[in-house]
């Protein structure tokens, strides 16, 4: 199954893709700096720069 595919599995309300490597929960955003976001868990994850416009609109 392809990103793409998954991406469209989840749906737009609760997800959003952030690199071509990540789809996140939107609440499981902690906060957002830039071109990174870290997770409540701690974790944080790059925003591809094609996903960037996407992710801040």
């Amino acid at each position: 199954m392809t990103m793409k595919e998954v991406e469209a599995k989840m749906g737009p309300k609760n997800f959003v893709r952030i690199h071509r490597s990540y789809i996140v929960n939107m609440h499981a955003i902690r906060r957002h700096e830039g071109r990174r976001v870290e997770l409540v868990n701690g974790e944080v994850l790059p925003v591809g720069r094609s996903f960037l416009k996407g992710f801040m609109g």
